[in-house]
């Protein structure tokens, strides 16, 4: 019954201090600290004339150095490479020193107190960590696991079963810092479940405590801005649980294999540009890459779509008028008292309000600025099917950032948008008293505005030059996406990719324009098939009435054929004559001759 748990013990009982559990040294494990003893490293660069310890000594409690504790020791540095700052290595060197400190070190121009608006960032390296024998020498036993997704697996597990997403410190040093696998969170949350419960396995367990008294990754948990370490704990926090559910659900369905060597890159560090429209022809997954860059963000990112009907006030907000319960009151000499119905509750009607409802930007923009230490997004899709002039009206004068990415310039909001800022901000902190009082509006760097376009629209409502100087544009090509996806006509399947090659040379040659042409992504498919009803409803339908209509002497609709022939009286697709489509484009099914 308890086989996974005795397996457990018998793991503790051979343990020894060389090694079988997850090691860190007795030093500093400050993640700001530590980026200060690295921004030491590369002050230093290895000069001859006077060795690293003195160095080090002179500078640690510099200001712009972090005005380190003085009886911090050198060693410490050798922390850093747990945290991805330098490469594993026998002596200090600032060869050492990798691309992700050297890319936070440019983002936070030097001072790493800035680190405490950037805890994504510190969240993203701390999970990339890998413990890996084969690059640290410091493990004698070869694992392969990632210790803060494991450790957030088994909080998970715990808070499943017990309602209470914590373990203790000595649960964790005994059960989770000597796993090697992920798989072996079984054996792990049963053998803590029975250690809380069976005091003779308890007593057994204790006995082997001070085997792993150097696991330190409890300490290094305290810089994880989801976790909670308080003197005995270490929990999530409530306000993250849904948050770290989905972060390890999609650790687990990743296909990328990690490797040790993860944590020295950059790839941590958010980079992209605050406002950025993606551009192409219809199907190339411009929403698509949005989605891929943002999904991690959560609740953090707002979205809504331009139409022609879209104005000033569906996108930023305006007044509208709403039903709300007022509880009825009367006066008796001059005091007023509640009308108390025959159920013991206050009386109340049903009257018409007016309140200012906050649309997406609105929505986007005060979270920004209550939230500064996240990242909020404002995605905007199908941005030139609206009059973006319309839209954005004023507001399109915070657009121009300046080189900290905030708007170089502000503005003064109208007064109804103006009472709503104030009462938003009215307790927050932190925030310039100009835009907590909302006498001024500025774009926040927080705050990214990222839209989507398709070229082949661009004739709805022309964005002019001065718009379009304020965003980065990203050209999203046609391609291969690689899904092999496949066009089932009855009993045959053409290759879709093969199809949209063909029909795009084609567009090319009687429009002369990618406009219109056909993203990878035009059409749906379910389990990599695109059915022949979605094919014609869907491209054939696009083909003849928006692409080709013009361009009847290059049409690819040959012999007469017309849209209405693609179909049975009854409405079903008519499967001889898409195969002769097909074959009018000289395009095969799969295992045709």
């Amino acid at each position: 019954m308890n086989k996974l748990s005795d397996n457990k013990l018998s793991k503790l009982k051979s343990l020894d201090s060389q090694g079988g559990f997850w090691y860190i040294t007795k030093q500093n494990l400050i993640f700001r600290d530590l980026c200060f003893m690295a921004k030491i490293l590369e002050t230093w660069n290895d000069r001859k004339e006077e060795n690293y310890q003195s160095f080090f000594d002179r500078h640690k409690i510099l200001p712009e150095y972090g005005a380190l504790t003085s009886d911090l020791a050198h060693r410490a540095t050798k922390n850093c490479e747990y945290l991805g700052l330098t490469v594993p290595s026998e002596k200090y060197s600032s060869q050492n020193l990798t691309p992700f400190y050297f890319a936070l070190s440019k983002m936070c121009e030097g001072d790493f107190n800035k680190l405490s608006s950037y805890p994504q960032i510190v969240n993203k390296q701390l999970e990339r960590m890998y413990i890996d024998s084969q690059t640290n020498r410091l493990y004698s036993v070869n694992f392969k696991i990632c210790p803060f997704m494991f450790l957030f697996k088994i909080l998970l597990l715990l808070g499943d079963i017990t309602k209470s997403f914590k373990i203790s410190k000595a649960e964790f040093k005994l059960f989770v810092a000597t796993a090697q696998t992920w798989s072996e969170y079984f054996e792990v949350v049963e053998s803590i479940l029975r250690y809380r419960n069976d005091t003779a396995y308890r007593a057994e367990c204790d006995k082997n405590i001070s085997k792993v008294s150097d696991s330190r990754y409890q300490v290094l948990a305290q810089n994880h801005s989801q976790l909670e370490v308080d003197g005995n704990n270490i929990s999530i926090k409530d306000d993250e649980i849904k948050n770290v559910r989905r972060k390890v659900a999609e650790y687990e369905l990743s296909e990328k294999v990690q490797s040790a060597e993860d944590i020295y890159s950059a790839e941590s560090i958010f980079t992209e540009p605050n406002q950025i429209i993606y551009f192409g022809a219809p199907g190339t997954g411009k929403s698509f890459r949005v989605e891929q860059i943002t999904e991690q963000y959560g609740d953090d990112v707002i979205r809504t779509t331009f139409h022609p009907d879209s104005d000033y006030s569906t996108f930023v907000g305006c007044y509208k008028p709403s039903m709300e319960s007022i509880p009825q009151t009367y006066t008796v000499e001059g005091k007023e008292k509640p009308i108390i119905g025959k159920d013991g509750e206050q009386v109340t009607k049903e009257e018409i309000v007016y309140s200012f409802v906050p649309q997406a930007f609105t929505q986007a923009y005060t979270r920004a600025w209550l939230n500064p230490d996240k990242q909020i997004f404002l995605v905007i899709e199908e941005l030139n099917r609206g009059n973006c002039a319309q839209i954005f009206g004023d507001i399109f004068q915070l657009l121009d950032r300046n080189e900290n990415n905030e708007s170089a310039y502000s503005i003064i909001p109208d007064h109804d948008l103006q009472q709503h800022l104030a009462t938003e901000f009215k307790n927050a902190e932190n925030i310039p008293s100009d835009i907590k009082e909302a006498k001024a509006m500025r774009l926040p760097a927080n705050l990214y505005i990222w839209a989507t376009m398709n070229t082949s629209d661009q004739s709805l409502f022309p964005i002019d030059s001065a718009f379009k100087r304020r965003w980065i544009w990203k050209y999203i090509p046609i391609a291969d996406a690689g899904k092999d996806y496949k066009i089932k006509v009855g009993d045959h399947q053409y290759d879709w990719w093969t199809f949209v090659e063909k029909v795009n040379g084609e567009i090319e040659q009687a429009t002369k324009s990618e406009d219109k042409k056909l993203g990878y992504f035009f059409a749906k498919a379910d389990n990599n098939i695109i059915a022949a009803d979605t094919f014609v409803s869907k491209v054939v339908f696009y083909l003849w009435n928006d692409v080709f209509k013009d361009s009847y002497d290059k049409t690819i609709f040959k012999n007469d054929l017309t849209f209405h022939k693609f179909f049975l009286p009854n409405g079903d697709p008519k499967i001889e004559v898409i195969d002769q489509f097909m074959h009018d484009l000289d395009l095969k099914a799969d295992g045709e001759e």
